[in-house]
């Protein structure tokens, strides 16, 4: 039988996609972190009300935060990263890369090499301690490790999909409030 936007008409059994990950979450450093949410292959491109890129935008959002939470809390011990769950470099400290991913480690920290003055604060700049926290920061921000593989086109539709159901939302709430404004209205002048 032939498969129509990913259903399952031959009796197969239920495959994971973002929102039904098989693999179990793993304990990192006190911190719950989900595996890596799966591309989904069934999105039909037409904006429907629970579009599957959307959530797949959710889950790697929520993967990389528990992520990046426990990178930081794991970065306070000795402890080392799983090799095979997806160990987010850019976040951990050097000790708790696996070994097998040092070289790795050491290749992305190449790349970054601050000048000497960036040590020295200037009057209400941030010193040596919060720079490594700023520059974190702004990594996360702009990190897309997470989409990896997938192509462009279905990031923007997701994070387009994601603003056309914020605005139709806020519309909506003030609708909301301008009809409770006009009742509230007519049921002073009704009673006066």
């Amino acid at each position: 039988m032939r498969q129509v936007f990913g259903g399952r008409l031959d009796g197969s059994g239920r495959e994971a996609s973002s929102r039904r990950d098989v693999n179990a979450p793993r304990l990192i450093a006190g911190v719950l972190v989900p595996h890596k949410p799966i591309e989904p292959d069934n999105c039909c491109m037409s904006g429907c009300v629970n579009c599957v890129w959307e959530q797949y935008n959710d889950d790697i959002r929520d993967w990389r935060k528990k992520r990046n939470l426990a990178a930081e809390k794991l970065n306070q011990t000795e402890d080392i990263w799983p090799k095979d769950f997806d160990p987010p470099l850019k976040a951990l400290d050097f000790k708790n890369v696996p070994r097998e991913l040092r070289s790795a480690k050491r290749k992305l920290g190449s790349g970054k090499r601050l000048s000497s003055s960036a040590y020295f604060p200037t009057k209400g700049a941030p010193g040596a301690q919060n720079l490594k926290a700023s520059n974190d920061e702004d990594v996360d921000a702009n990190d897309d490790e997470a989409w990896g593989s997938v192509p462009v086109h279905f990031k923007v539709f997701a994070e387009t999909e994601k603003r056309v159901k914020a605005k139709k939302l806020l519309q909506k709430k003030k609708q909301l409030e301008q009809e409770k404004a006009a009742s509230t209205a007519s049921i002073k002048a009704s009673n006066s």
